[in-house]
């Protein structure tokens, strides 16, 4: 999934259809869950989401500092091809998943 901002929404799992955002004030656990379980198959994020998320929630950066790290290293895996972000959109857009999944990040 690719966050271009924190207005992108979950497509799919626990929290489908919520902002980024939302759901980093209600339940940063799954985020952080989402990052480090699933790493660039579900979790990109744009170079503005990224400075979001530091001036909006730094408590998150903070208590979680080794995610930014992550976030970095999955966005750099993109950073090679020139056309990245839309060859994301592409393989998300085209990509099967079952409706009925639930993350449990228990």
């Amino acid at each position: 999934m690719f966050f271009e901002s924190l207005s992108s929404e979950f497509e799919y799992g626990k929290f489908k259809g919520y902002e980024l955002g939302e759901v980093l004030m209600c339940a940063p656990e799954y985020v952080k869950w989402a990052i480090e379980k699933t790493g660039g198959d579900v979790c990109v994020f744009s170079d503005r989401t990224i400075e979001e998320i530091e001036s909006i929630f730094p408590e998150f950066v903070k208590s979680n500092p080794q995610l930014l790290e992550i976030i970095k290293e999955i966005q750099e895996e993109y950073y090679w091809e020139e056309d990245w972000e839309e060859e994301l959109r592409e393989r998300e857009h085209n990509r099967k998943y079952d409706p009925s999944a639930y993350w449990n990040t228990d």
